[in-house]
Formats: structure tokens, C-alpha cells, sequence
């Protein structure tokens, strides 16, 4: 494999790696909100995004709540 072939092959398996890593990274906050969901006894969970935060609401009892 000449330099550059071995070069593109290296930036894929960063990129791969990082891939993986932000998706490893989503499941373990889906986890962290669907329990605390259970907890909560939540009918419903709604997730807004905002500019860098996601805002995360359960409603309990029929009312959204933070």
C-alpha cells in the first residue's frame, strides 16, 4: 500500500472510530433517560433540541414537566 492509500486508510478508521464512539456516547444517554423515565412512572418522554443543550421532559400526570 503506497503513502497515500495508507494515509486515506488511517483518516477512514479515525473517522469509523469516532463514528462509533458518538454512537456508544447516544446509547448511554438514551439509557440514563429512559430509566430515569421508568422511574418517573413517565407516559411520555420529549426531547428538545436547543442551541448546545437538549432539553429532556417527562410528563407525569398529564403535565410536561423538566
Amino acid at each position: 500500500m503506497n503513502a497515500i492509500n495508507q494515509n486515506k486508510a488511517s483518516t477512514l478508521s479515525i473517522l469509523t472510530s469516532k463514528s462509533e464512539v458518538e454512537k456508544q456516547n447516544a446509547k448511554q444517554l438514551m439509557d440514563i433517560i429512559g430509566i430515569a423515565a421508568v422511574e418517573a412512572h413517565a407516559s411520555d418522554v420529549h426531547l428538545q433540541p436547543m442551541r448546545g443543550k437538549i432539553s429532556v421532559r417527562f410528563r407525569l400526570d398529564g403535565l410536561l414537566k423538566e
